[in-house]
C-alpha cells in the first residue's frame, strides 16, 4: 500500500512540474513584454484562488451526484476550450515566440 502511495505522489508531483512548466512558457509566449510581470501575478493569483474553489465545487459535486461525477463533468468540458488565443509578437528584441499553426 504504501510503495502504490510513493508512486502516485511521485507521478502527481511529475504532472504538476509539466503542467508548470507549459503554463509558464505559454504564458510567456503569449503576452506582451510590458505586462509579463502583471500577467505572471494574475496567473499565480487565480491558481492560487482557484484551488480551494475548486475543492467546495468538487465535493458539492461529489456529494450531490455521486463519486465518479466530476471527472466526466471534466471530460465533457474539454471541447469547449478555446484552443485558437494569437500568439502576441515579441516586441522587445529578445523573446523569439513564434506561430507555428
Amino acid at each position: 500500500m504504501t510503495g502504490r502511495l510513493v508512486g502516485v505522489f511521485a507521478v502527481f508531483g511529475v504532472m504538476g512540474m509539466v503542467w508548470n512548466v507549459n503554463t509558464m512558457t505559454l504564458m510567456q509566449q503569449r503576452s506582451p513584454a510590458e505586462l509579463l510581470g502583471r500577467v505572471g501575478a494574475a496567473l499565480r493569483t487565480l491558481a492560487g484562488a482557484g484551488v480551494p474553489l475548486g475543492a467546495l465545487l468538487g465535493g458539492a459535486v461529489v456529494t450531490a451526484f455521486g463519486l465518479y461525477t466530476p471527472p466526466l463533468l471534466t471530460a465533457a468540458l474539454i471541447p469547449a476550450r478555446k484552443p485558437d488565443v494569437p500568439v502576441v509578437a515579441p516586441q522587445d528584441g529578445i523573446t523569439t515566440a513564434r506561430d507555428t499553426r
